[in-house]
Order: structure tokens, then C-alpha cells, then sequence
């Protein structure tokens, strides 16, 4: 009987968030390596209803009942463990087990939840989340700042976290015609507007980001208006009502939301100017990565994990804006709007798909699942 190695994927599902991409390509890698030659092990995906099964296709699934970090997953998963004779367990999250039959492996993407999260993530970090990530067999984290960090959480060695980051997928530039397809409805200009994914998180700094853009448009940069995509627009108009008065008004911010598709919303960034990623923390951060290999501009904020999946990028390509940093943000965006930054080049596009390749992520999963099945060739 061929040794099984489950993978929760119960997180692929609805819009591709990052877990769910690391998950995605991670399957994708796998296959590569699949195709090749047979692995000496079989992967099997566990799934939730709804899943979109090409990611998975040639590869088993799994269908779960249980939603992911529900309390049912605490008795559902360690069932399927021992029913199915896994030798091992991947949580590619910070979904923990209190029990689990098998040895298992967890990738810990970032902290964000102890800094920024309420009382609930807070308990669930360090009464569930820290025992299962000390117990691993393999305790995996997407960047050298995250393993700091769980480092000085966890107080181990840190030669005990391997660093296996994002993949980078490489994208189809959309064509102008889907670009002007797709900016149509919100009647925004081809490269006359900015690009940002707008979460309401804390973490994400969207309100610094806004009052720097209105300080721009007021002084000068009234010919480039500001586009907030994302699913919870609602919540960030909330929190833009807290901040807003009848003097600073939304004048220039373009909302896109209302069921935008994957493939509009990538039209849309690749319209934009520049995209904009004002975050205070991140553990990868893959959306300005992305955009960095589509060949468009990116403004930053100036953090360990920016500087780590953009490292690629030369001083002409990038502006480094310090997070809280007001004027930091106008001058970058000015320097835009005057034609003064580079896009990424296509050496740097290409640099940075070789570095985080699918293939790559796949190849740091079957050396890791390998050694902890004590399968090493």
C-alpha cells in the first residue's frame, strides 16, 4: 500500500486569497513533479464543497464536512487520519490539530493575528497554534522576517523552520481591450489611475494610504484618481466615514467591487499606473510580487518582507515608502504621476519567477514530506 500524505485545502475556495494561492501552486508544483516521475508517496487533498477541482486534478481529494478552523475540523480531520492510514499531515496554515494520529507539518505563514488580531486569535495562537508548531516534524514558514518572528514566539532554534516561500504564477499581460473592458463600469482611465488591494485589516494601513492620496490630489494630482479593489468594500467605506469630513470628502477614489471576476480584477491592475501596497506587516507579501512581474510599477511600504520578495527590483524600478510615513506616500506618488520610476524590467520579471517558480515550491514540499517519511532515495 502506497504511503498517503494528506494536505488540508479546505482554504481553496471563493476568491484566491494568499494561502489559498500557496496552496494552489503548491499542487501545481507537485504535479510537475508527478508528470516527471512517480512521487514515493500520494498526495491527497483534503477539500470542502465548492473547491475548484482543476487545481486539483490528477491528484485525490477528500470532501470535508467541516469548515476551515471550525471546532468541527478538531474531531472530523484526526477521523480521516486514521481511517485513511496517512503517515503524515500538512497543515499549509495556521489551522492546528489538539490531536493528531500522525506526525504532521505546518507551514506558519506570519504572526499577523498576535499583532493585529482580536482576543479570540490571540487565545487560539497560544493555546492551540504554539503546541502544534512545536510539535512538528517540519515547521515551515514563506519568509526569513516570518521565521524571526516565530522564532522569538516559539523560543526555538532557529535551524527547527525552513523557509519555503510563495510561487510566483507567471501571468497573462490581459490585452488592452479587456484592460478597457474591464475599467469601463468604474470609468477609470488606462494609466491614469492607482492600483490597491483595499482590506479593511489593520495591518493593511489602507487609511494612511488614503489621506496620503487625498493630500496628492489636492496638490496637483487631481489628473489620477485612486482605485480600492476588494470584496469588503463595505467595511472599508466604514472605516473611510470614520476619517472623512465634508471638507476631505472621497473625491477621485474609485471603488471596484460588486462580484469583479479574477480575470477583470487583473485587467484592472494591469490598466493601473502603479500598484500600491501601504502595509505595516506582512509575511510574503504577494500582491506587489505579482505586479512586479506583469511589469507594473509598485509603491511600497519599506518592511522586512517587502524587501525580501522584491529584492530583485533596482532603486529605479521601486519606491520604499516608510508605512506611516505621509509624505513619503505623496512624493512616491508623485513620482509616478511625472513619469519618474521605471517599470520592472523583463530581466527582473524574470528573475523573480525563477526564484519563486511553481516547480521550485513543489520541489521544497517532496524534499521535506521525503525526509520526514524517512523515503530519502
Amino acid at each position: 500500500m502506497q504511503i498517503k500524505v494528506l494536505i488540508d485545502a479546505r482554504m481553496v475556495l471563493g476568491r484566491p486569497h494568499g494561502i489559498y494561492q500557496y496552496v494552489a501552486r503548491m499542487a501545481q508544483g507537485l504535479r510537475v513533479l508527478q508528470e516527471k516521475a512517480p512521487l514515493e508517496y500520494e498526495p491527497v487533498f483534503l477539500v470542502s464543497d465548492g473547491f475548484p477541482p482543476q487545481i486539483f486534478d490528477g491528484f485525490q481529494t477528500i470532501r470535508a464536512q467541516s469548515r476551515f478552523l471550525s471546532v468541527g475540523e478538531q474531531f472530523e480531520i484526526p477521523k480521516i487520519l486514521k481511517k485513511g492510514h496517512f503517515k503524515l499531515y500538512h497543515s499549509p496554515s495556521f489551522s492546528s490539530l489538539i490531536h493528531c494520529p500522525c506526525p504532521w507539518v505546518v507551514t506558519v505563514h506570519d504572526l499577523n493575528h498576535l499583532q493585529f488580531g482580536g482576543i479570540r486569535e490571540k487565545i487560539y495562537y497560544g493555546l492551540i497554534l504554539k503546541k502544534f508548531a512545536r510539535k512538528a516534524e517540519a515547521l515551515l514558514t514563506v519568509s526569513e522576517f516570518s521565521k524571526k518572528d516565530l522564532c522569538q514566539w516559539l523560543k526555538i532554534d532557529p535551524n527547527k523552520i525552513e523557509v519555503v516561500p510563495n510561487a510566483i504564477k507567471r501571468i497573462a499581460v490581459p490585452s488592452d481591450k479587456n484592460i478597457e473592458e474591464a475599467i469601463r463600469p468604474f470609468a477609470l482611465d488606462k494609466k491614469k489611475y492607482f492600483f490597491c488591494f483595499a482590506n479593511p485589516k489593520p495591518h493593511k494601513n489602507i487609511l494612511k494610504l488614503i489621506e496620503s492620496y487625498r493630500y496628492f490630489r489636492n496638490h496637483g494630482g487631481r489628473g489620477f484618481e485612486l482605485a480600492l479593489v476588494g470584496p469588503r468594500m463595505d467595511e472599508v467605506r466604514k472605516l473611510r466615514n470614520l476619517t472623512e469630513t465634508s471638507n476631505s470628502g472621497a473625491e477621485g477614489i474609485v471603488e471596484v467591487t460588486g462580484g469583479v471576476s479574477v480575470e477583470d480584477t487583473l485587467a484592472i491592475l494591469a490598466g493601473s499606473c502603479a500598484l500600491v501596497s501601504p502595509s505595516l506587516y506582512e509575511g510574503f507579501g504577494l500582491p506587489p510580487v505579482e505586479a512586479a512581474t506583469m511589469g507594473i510599477p509598485v509603491l511600497v511600504s519599506d518592511i522586512p518582507a517587502h524587501r525580501e520578495g522584491l529584492a530583485a527590483l533596482s532603486e529605479t524600478e521601486i519606491k520604499w515608502v516608510k508605512p506611516l510615513d505621509r509624505d513619503g506616500w505623496v512624493n512616491a506618488l508623485n513620482a509616478v504621476a511625472h513619469g519618474k520610476l521605471d517599470a520592472p524590467s523583463a530581466q527582473t520579471q524574470e528573475a523573480i519567477l525563477t526564484q519563486n517558480s511553481e516547480q521550485k515550491l513543489g520541489e521544497n514540499m517532496d524534499r521535506i514530506y521525503r525526509r520526514v517519511l524517512n523515503t530519502q532515495v
